[in-house]
């Protein structure tokens, strides 16, 4: 098998290409508003912008398919603490009167503040990560997310059927 793929050049890809590469990141930022109470909103809205966008050439697929994929940590933690939240808050309603609130705020653990912590640096290092994509992918340029790069060039260059051509299935012969 060959190992050379012929990467795109910034100059041969078109306009559109680098504006759809470009928006696969900044989804998140345009569905944040809903993301919040609903985090998986923004893997949801990902997965259906790859599936839209993913046959347009290989240079948006490899963008649209590491933004899908980068994104399923990040979900996994902003789900994890919204649901860890409302059952902090939601589980002790019972306990509360109505002039005291510190069994909710007692509820709060220092794990529960240290994975905060961390779902919210999680987050922040994400958005920078996504930022640079998007202004590298508006540039013509690839750009290789630590680990979901290799991934996603794996995805868009090496495994990527173009048009007009057909998959090859595994079929038994016709009698």
């Amino acid at each position: 098998m060959n190992n050379e793929f012929n990467l795109p050049q910034p100059n041969e890809i078109g306009t559109k290409e680098k504006e759809r590469a470009m928006a696969s990141y900044f989804m998140m930022f345009a569905s944040s508003t809903i993301g919040l109470p609903l985090p998986f909103f923004n893997l949801i809205a990902s997965w259906i912008f790859y599936r839209y966008t993913s046959k347009t050439s290989r240079f948006v697929r490899f963008h649209s398919y590491q933004s899908m994929l980068s994104q399923l940590p990040i979900t996994i933690f902003n789900t994890a603490l919204v649901f860890w939240t409302l059952n902090a808050v939601w589980g002790n309603i019972p306990l509360v009167s109505e002039n005291d609130l510190s069994p909710i705020f007692n509820s709060f653990s220092s794990n529960y503040f240290g994975f905060l912590i961390v779902t919210i640096l999680s987050n922040i290092i994400y958005m920078v990560f996504s930022l640079i994509a998007g202004i590298k992918a508006y540039k013509g340029q690839l750009y290789y997310f630590p680990y979901f790069g290799n991934i996603a060039f794996e995805h868009a260059f090496v495994n990527f059927i173009e048009f007009g051509q057909k998959e090859f299935t595994n079929t038994p012969p016709k009698l």
